[in-house]
C-alpha cells in the first residue's frame, strides 16, 4: 500500500515536472517573440523618424520651389502695376471725343 502511495506521489511529480516544463518552453517563445516585437518596434520607430524628416524636407522642397516660380509672376504684377498707375485715363462718353474737346478747349459745358 505505501508502494502504491509512493507511486501516485511519483506520477503526480512527474505530471508537475511534465507541466513545468511545457510551461517554460512556452515562457521561451514567448520571450523570443517578444524580444523580435522589440526588433520590429525599433525599426518601425526609426523609420517613422525618417519618413519625418522626409516629409519636412519635401515640404521645404516644395515651399521654395512655388517661391521660386512665382518670384517672377510677382515682379511682373508689381511692375505692371506701377505702368497702370502712371497712365491716365480717358474717358469716352455718349458723345465721345466731341464733349471731351469742348471741355478741353473751353467751348462750353456739357449738355445732357
Amino acid at each position: 500500500m505505501e508502494n502504491k502511495k509512493y507511486q501516485v506521489l511519483i506520477e503526480e511529480v512527474r505530471g508537475i515536472s511534465s507541466d513545468i516544463a511545457r510551461l517554460d518552453l512556452d515562457l521561451t517563445r514567448d520571450r523570443h517573440e517578444l524580444a523580435d516585437f522589440k526588433v520590429q518596434m525599433a525599426t518601425l520607430t526609426e523609420e517613422v523618424k525618417q519618413l519625418r524628416k522626409e516629409m519636412s524636407a519635401i515640404k521645404g522642397d516644395v515651399g521654395r520651389e512655388v517661391e521660386d516660380t512665382l518670384k517672377p509672376v510677382s515682379k511682373d504684377m508689381n511692375a505692371l502695376q506701377k505702368e497702370i498707375s502712371k497712365k491716365k485715363t480717358l474717358i469716352i462718353t455718349k458723345n465721345g471725343l466731341v464733349d471731351f474737346f469742348k471741355i478741353k478747349l473751353g467751348g462750353g459745358e456739357l449738355h445732357k
